[in-house]
């Protein structure tokens, strides 16, 4: 069972903004469930980082679910050690929390996932398989895959995730 829940205003508050645009409202969705759609992940125990311009979203996933998430105001790439710590802090806590469900891998994605040795990098100081993840992953049908570049796609997860219907 995943429960989310929101205040009645925050919600009331983004179906008016979206029916003044004049869209009509289906429903809303959490960006770490969006993020797992599209990445299609199998059941390992992973950690999913969403690398934004001004913001850095962590999910430790076990079975397909995001089980603990975290999020930092990270507003400079180019400090990759203060990110690492971060990472480190958020895969310390789950691992003694969690016994014999440690991390075993870790996903990268968001518009700064290609920082230069960002990657190489984080594997480096964690000591964990990092990989960019592939947010096309959740679609069943490649035909349906805009042309877009992989490394373009990366900031699209939560979005693609959100148009895959579950």
């Amino acid at each position: 069972v995943s429960v989310s829940a929101f205040p009645e205003k925050l919600i009331q508050s983004y179906v008016s903004c979206c029916t003044l645009a004049g869209l009509d409202v289906q429903g809303f969705d959490t960006e770490p469930r969006a993020t797992l759609r599209s990445l299609a992940l199998n059941d390992e125990v992973c950690l999913v980082i969403d690398i934004s311009a001004h913001s850095t979203s962590m999910f430790v996933v076990s079975g397909r679910v995001a089980q603990f998430s975290s999020t930092i105001i990270f507003e400079d790439i180019k400090n990759v050690s203060l990110l690492q710590e971060e990472i480190k802090k958020v895969i310390t806590y789950w691992n003694t929390h969690e016994e014999g469900r440690d991390i075993k891998k870790i996903y990268v994605i968001g518009q700064l996932a290609q920082t230069e040795n960002l990657v190489s990098s984080l594997e480096s100081f964690l000591k964990i398989p990092v990989v960019l993840g592939d947010v096309w992953a959740g679609l069943s049908n490649e035909d349906r895959i805009p042309p877009i570049e992989f490394n373009q796609a990366l900031d699209y997860g939560v979005a693609i995730g959100l148009a895959i219907k579950e």
